[in-house]
Order: structure tokens, then C-alpha cells, then sequence
């Protein structure tokens, strides 16, 4: 009698107890459990009530009340204790409440090897059918891809093992992800760790964006002593603003969570929902990523973040292996080898230089488009635009295009100043004619992968009028990634000349084969590139060349010189619509006295050009 007086005792004080805490909730099945810990376990107050919070999240989330509760009769409480970590790391992870419920049912959710994060990466293994980690990084190694440059408006840099952002300007900045969202890849999604270091700013994750000017959402948190609250700003518009000031303080971390459903979203602080809500139009092949803005004037923020993760949620979707290799037969062409990975130091090379690096193109991003799906796009300069993001793809359009050689360059003279003008044939000209010379296909790639890189432009030299025989110039390509330049000569895919380029092997970098290799340009200590190597290499072929010049526009300027004999009064030209400040000289030769000359142009352009950028505005 007395054991049954004390038992129900027990029970009320405990249903007491559980009242308080939990006023506003009703659910049968959390007093039960409330009371079963009282009756199985001897804990402290303060322990008792963390597990009540934690089984009630785990509830909420959707995890099955009653099989929680029979397993707390059953067991222990260190295995009990056990279970409801892994059933935390599994929902961090983000495996469905339905697959855990299973596990906990059958029994067997303790004894299923589950690897954290850091083992997938260094195991490469799967680690569920439900989910795939499609890009993770703890910002420990500095190469990882994402941008690392110090401008006047921010710095970007990897600090300790954390990514930061500084703002220097009152600004705003997005920070895109170093892959793109696969085509197909609609249910997935973004945690990152993000905290503001210092200073009065905003930060969260930013998705749905192609470039800074097309439709976007960003999630932002802001973070200031007077404002703290979450907005969601769709397409730059502040569509809710939401009190946060329980989570968020100045240097600490918040783990930030999107889950994106096709165009649904939920966006979690720490574990918690804050929002659902869908977005109007999701732009096809957009990028995801980081986003960080200045709040006033005064106060520039540096805002950090660690642990950035891309998870793909969708099991109809995922791939055999999160690091698989692509497939060869869908992506690869005589030169393009999509899973190439090499970093080949060319200093003893041929001619010996100094330090520079023959690359694979994919360094600069993987390609989702296959060369059957670039195929169909033959000729279509604007698709071809939209589809193409990365270096590879644009490089594979020119081969599986088998685009032709052939002289792109309309000269018209003007008598009154005695000049010839030599006009270059506009990107969407070139597509659709299938052909191209160098500054052709230089505009071809310019064109294609506008708006996809930090800079993007041409390496223009000239040879001497007057040191040597050989005349004329040439045109390549170069691209600004990650703070560094990579020049290559996308000539060297035109159909009949590709055999003279080397495939990306990493071995065959030699005399008549380098033409279109991926050259790294190595930064100096102070975060300069050393073009040196690169114009000595061209310059051991090409010894009157007069200068070099990286020109950063996507479509190259139209280009003349005088009409008088070829000797030391001949002057070379360009048109005033290239800004000549902005042009970078990275050989002048001292022995020629040429300068570069911008100049308008006063005549018309030609008929064949006249409907396309730039010329239709001349």
C-alpha cells in the first residue's frame, strides 16, 4: 500500500512538473514519457529537462512518440542516451523521420554504421540511400574554390579554417558556391555555420542567383544590438522580417538551414524553423552560395562562416558515389578529359621560363552539360549562353561542334585618317557560321561564359613592324578565377587544328602541342600574378613580338593600324570602346617604339557585323 501511495506520488509531482514546462503543448505521449523518465532514471532536475527538450524536438520533427517511448522501458540509460544522439546526428544529416522511424522500430538504429561527414570525405563511401553530400567544406584548405581576393569593396580569405568576408565599402556581396546546382537537382539542401565577427552588418545564404542583376533570393540574417531579426528578401524585395533576438549574438555561431523542395522552402537558426514559404520563379542552372551586407556606413562587418554543406534529399537523383567520376562517354572529347587531375609544373619545360602550371580545364569548374546535349545546341548562340557555365563546356561546344578555321576579320579603310580598321567577327556570328579565327573564337568563349567568372577577356600581342620579318598578331583567351589567371589559346580546338594540342594527360605539354593548355599563372608573394613565364614561352617562338596585353572585355575591340609602309611610323590602334586604363601591359618590348593608340572609329561597320553587339550601337 505504501509503495503504491509513494508511486502515485511520483506520478503527480512528475505530471506537475511536466505541466510547467510544458503548458503549451497537449501531447498525451510527452507526459507519458515525461513520467517514464522520472520512474526509470534517478537524473537532476536540469538533465531531466534537457532530455524532455531534446524528445520533444525529435517529436516534432516527426520521429514516432510511442516507439520512443518503448524504448525508454526497455533500456538503459546510456543506450537510451545513445539513441537519441545518433537520432539527432541523423536529423542533422538529414535523413527522413520516416527511415529513422524504421530503424527505431526494427531496433537496429544503434548497431547501423552510419558515417559522420568527415568519413564520407575520406572514405568516399555513401553514406545513405536517402540522401547524398554533394559538396562539403570545413574552409581548411585554401584551394577549395571558393573566391580569395582582396578588393576595395571586401576581402574574401581563408582565416584558421573559416571563410571570411570583410567589408571595406558599404556594400553588399554574394559569394557563389564553387559548383553549380546539377539540372534535375531540385530538392536539396544548404547548412553553413555563419557568425558576424565584428562590426554591423547582415549575413545568411543566398540561392536562385545567376548574376548580381538577375532574380534572387537571399535568407539574411541581421545581426546589430537594436535589429536582430531575420528577413527574406526574393528578387530584392523584403518580403518578411522576423524577430530572432533568442538566437543570434555578435562572434558567435549560428548554424544556418535551407531545405529547398522544387520552389518550397524552409529556412531552420540552430534546429529551429523559422520560415516556410515558396518562391515565385526559380531560375534553371542557378548557383547558391553565400550572402554578407554592410547595415550602415560606419560599422563595416567581417562575417565568418564554417562548414558549408550541399546535401541532394532527393533519392531518385543520387548518384552511385557522392565522388564518383563523371562519366568519360557522356563528357570526354579528343583533348577534354572531364575527370583529368593533374598540376603539372612547367618551369623545366621547353622552353625552360620560370614557374608556371599546365592545368585540366576542369580546374575551373566540372561540366553538367554532356556533348550529346551540346550537339543539339549547335548554332544557337543564346541557348548555348544559358547552358554553358564552366570552361570545359564552352571549350567541348567548339570540338563536338567541329567548328572550322577560317578568317573572321572584316578590314574597312578610312581614307581621311589612314587607317585600316580590322572589325572581329561577333561571338553570334562565329556560332552560327561554325567557324572562327583566333580573336573569333576568343570572342565564341568570351561570349559563352559572360557573367560566369570573376574576369574573362583576351591576351592580345603584336609583332614588331621593324625588329624581324614576320608580321601580324595573335589573339588567346584568358579567365580571372579564384584570384588567379589562366590563359589558354582556344584556337587550339578549332576542328582541323585540335590534333596539334595536347589531351589533357598531364604528360604531352611540348613544342606543337601546347596550344590549348590551361596555363596557371602563380601569384608572387604580395598576390600579383607572374605573367613572365607565359610571354617568355610565347615570345621563344615569336621573338619580334612588340607587346602583350590582356584586353577584359568580353567582346574583343575592333583593332587598326596605319596604312603607310610596315616601318617605325607605324602605329597600332584600338577602338575607344575598349577603355585603354583598364587594359594590362605584361611585355612591352624595349627595343620596338610602337604604342598602343586608342582611337574612335569613324567609319561604318561592316554589313555582315551591323546587326550585332557592339556594332548595331555604332
Amino acid at each position: 500500500m505504501e509503495k503504491i501511495m509513494v508511486i502515485s506520488m511520483i506520478i503527480i509531482i512528475t505530471m506537475g512538473f511536466t505541466f510547467n514546462i510544458y503548458a503549451e503543448d497537449n501531447s498525451a505521449i510527452m507526459k507519458e514519457i515525461s513520467i517514464e523518465l522520472v520512474m526509470n532514471y534517478d537524473l537532476e532536475d536540469d538533465k531531466r529537462e534537457e532530455l524532455q527538450n531534446n524528445l520533444k524536438k525529435f517529436i516534432d520533427s516527426g520521429i514516432d512518440g510511442k516507439t520512443l517511448l518503448e524504448t525508454l522501458k526497455e533500456e538503459d540509460f546510456d543506450v537510451f542516451e545513445d539513441i537519441l544522439n545518433k537520432i539527432e546526428q541523423l536529423l542533422d544529416d538529414n535523413y527522413s523521420s520516416d527511415h529513422i522511424n524504421e530503424l527505431l522500430a526494427n531496433g537496429k538504429i544503434i548497431e547501423t554504421n552510419f558515417n559522420s561527414i568527415e568519413n564520407v570525405e575520406s572514405t568516399n563511401e555513401k553514406p545513405s540511400k536517402e540522401r547524398e553530400i554533394i559538396f562539403y567544406d570545413d574552409f581548411s584548405d585554401s584551394t577549395s574554390g571558393w573566391e580569395n581576393r582582396d578588393g576595395n569593396r571586401f576581402g574574401l580569405n581563408y582565416i584558421d579554417g573559416e571563410y571570411e568576408v570583410k567589408h571595406k565599402q558599404f556594400s553588399s556581396g554574394r559569394v557563389s558556391l564553387p559548383i553549380r546546382l546539377e539540372r534535375g537537382l531540385n530538392h536539396y539542401s544548404i547548412t553553413v555555420d555563419a557568425k558576424l565577427y565584428s562590426g554591423s552588418g547582415s549575413y545568411g545564404i543566398t540561392i536562385n542567383l545567376i548574376n548580381s542583376d538577375k532574380n534572387r533570393a537571399d535568407f539574411i540574417i541581421i545581426n546589430e544590438s537594436n535589429n536582430k531579426s531575420f528577413w527574406l528578401i526574393i528578387n530584392r524585395e523584403v518580403v518578411k522580417k522576423i524577430n530572432i533576438s533568442n538566437y543570434v549574438e555578435k562572434n558567435k555561431y549560428n548554424q544556418l538551414k535551407l531545405v529547398q523542395n522544387n520552389n518550397k522552402s524552409k529556412f531552420y537558426i540552430d534546429g529551429d524553423l523559422i520560415i516556410e514559404y515558396d518562391i515565385p520563379k526559380m531560375n534553371k542552372n542557378s548557383k547558391v552560395g553565400l550572402f554578407t551586407c554592410t547595415s550602415n556606413k560606419k560599422e563595416k562587418p567581417t562575417v565568418r562562416f564554417d562548414n558549408y554543406k550541399l546535401t541532394n534529399l532527393d533519392p531518385s537523383n543520387i548518384k552511385d558515389n557522392k565522388n564518383s567520376e563523371l562519366s568519360s562517354d557522356k563528357y570526354n572529347t579528343r583533348q577534354l578529359r572531364v575527370n583529368a587531375d593533374y598540376r603539372v609544373d612547367l618551369t623545366n619545360m621547353r622552353p625552360a621560363t620560370g614557374e608556371m602550371y599546365w592545368v585540366p580545364s576542369n580546374k575551373l569548374g566540372m561540366p553538367n552539360t554532356t556533348i550529346e546535349e551540346l550537339k543539339e545546341l549547335k548554332g544557337k548562340p543564346k541557348k548555348l549562353q544559358e547552358e554553358i557555365d564552366v570552361l570545359y563546356e564552352a571549350l567541348a561546344y567548339i570540338q563536338v561542334s567541329e567548328m572550322e578555321s577560317g578568317s573572321g576579320n572584316i578590314a574597312i579603310y578610312d581614307d581621311n585618317k589612314n587607317r585600316r580598321w580590322q572589325f572581329p567577327a561577333p561571338a553570334e556570328f562565329a556560332i552560327k557560321e561554325n567557324r572562327a579565327n583566333c580573336v573569333g573564337i576568343t570572342n565564341v568563349v568570351n561570349n559563352l561564359l559572360k557573367d560566369d567568372y570573376e574576369e574573362i577577356g583576351g591576351a592580345w600581342y603584336h609583332r614588331s613592324f621593324i625588329i624581324g620579318n614576320r608580321k601580324g598578331g595573335h589573339v588567346v583567351n584568358y579567365i580571372k578565377h579564384n584570384n588567379k589567371y589562366y590563359i589558354f589559346d582556344a584556337l587550339g580546338y578549332i576542328h582541323e587544328r585540335d590534333t596539334y594540342s595536347s589531351p589533357e594527360n598531364g604528360e604531352t605539354y611540348h613544342k606543337g602541342h601546347k596550344h590549348g593548355c590551361i596555363h596557371e599563372i602563380v601569384n608572387n608573394s604580395n598576390g600579383e600574378p607572374k605573367f613572365k613565364p607565359y610571354v617568355e614561352s610565347w615570345r621563344f617562338y615569336n621573338e619580334n613580338m612588340a607587346f602583350m596585353v590582356l584586353v577584359p572585355m568580353d567582346r574583343f575591340p575592333i583593332m587598326g593600324s596605319s596604312t603607310a609602309s610596315h616601318n617605325h611610323d607605324t602605329d597600332i590602334f584600338i577602338s575607344d570602346r575598349s577603355n585603354l586604363d583598364k587594359i594590362m601591359k605584361i611585355y612591352d618590348n624595349p627595343e620596338d617604339p610602337q604604342v598602343l593608340i586608342e582611337e574612335e572609329v569613324s567609319v561604318d561597320p561592316p554589313q555582315e557585323y551591323e546587326d550585332y553587339m557592339p556594332y548595331n550601337s555604332m
